[in-house]
């Protein structure tokens, strides 16, 4: 009988017959190891002797389907994904199988105007408490995606955290950015704090999850005294705080 195993999907399927030993192995089908998912691998393996017993078919050909599930490997108690055309994050945490399903955070955020966030899957490096952006500006509690794109708090105009950009705070939902990721101070506090140093992150365009819905981000007074401050912000010298 011939017989398929599976050491290496890509390149090292091998089909072992009793009579003629390693035998000629024919694989198609599609799959792709870097998405999660289930493939329908077809293995064709050649009986040269004719000779293997136990054959399902009396042919020269004996066909087996395997099914490829692709698991995620584990890095750290979340994941991310960063839903770019509705400026949402949701951050998952590992369920009984070890698997990222469990809705832990889910997060208004700002993407980058006109596509400048980039798609595709990155692992983050943590970064500081304070960062100096494009422009000049300062973010507060900033986690690297890539380099250049980063989580971060909306930009204040100084390392002051009673000088924020206001107007940029109340676009917190929608495009706003240079290409970094947005948050309310709270929010980009929250991956500061909880998520280290090689989460994966996934950024791509498309529907909220069933269930998930966008938060509605509070919005500043432009008359209030305090709009120099995020008032999400738990520094307890925020007057947010005391009202």
């Amino acid at each position: 009988m011939i017989k398929c195993g599976n050491k290496n999907i890509k390149d090292n399927i091998k089909c072992i017959d009793e009579i003629d030993g390693e035998v000629e192995c024919k694989i198609s089908g599609s799959y792709n190891l870097g998405v999660i998912g289930r493939y329908n691998i077809i293995v064709e393996a050649i009986d040269s002797s004719n000779k293997s017993n136990n054959l399902v078919c009396i042919v020269p050909i004996y066909k087996k389907n395997i099914e490829l599930n692709v698991k995620e490997k584990v890095i750290g108690p979340y994941y991310t994904e960063v839903i770019r055309n509705q400026n949402t994050i949701i951050v998952y945490g590992l369920d009984e199988n070890n698997q990222y399903t469990k809705v832990v955070k889910v997060f208004a955020c700002s993407t980058g105007r006109g596509g400048r966030t980039p798609t595709g899957t990155f692992y983050t490096t943590r970064g500081s408490e304070w960062g100096l952006l494009m422009g000049g500006v300062w973010g507060q509690y900033y986690t690297m995606i890539t380099p250049s794109i980063l989580f971060h708090s909306v930009p204040y105009y100084s390392k002051s955290k009673d000088n924020l950009e206001w107007q940029e705070y109340n676009k917190l939902g929608s495009e706003a950015s240079a290409g970094c990721v947005r948050l309310s101070t709270i929010d980009a506090k929250w991956i500061y704090d909880n998520c280290p140093s090689g989460m994966r992150v996934r950024i791509y365009d498309g529907e909220l999850p069933n269930g998930i819905t966008k938060p509605t981000p509070i919005k500043i007074d432009p008359n209030s005294q305090f709009k120099g401050w995020d008032p999400t912000d738990p520094d307890l010298a925020n007057p947010w705080r005391q009202m």
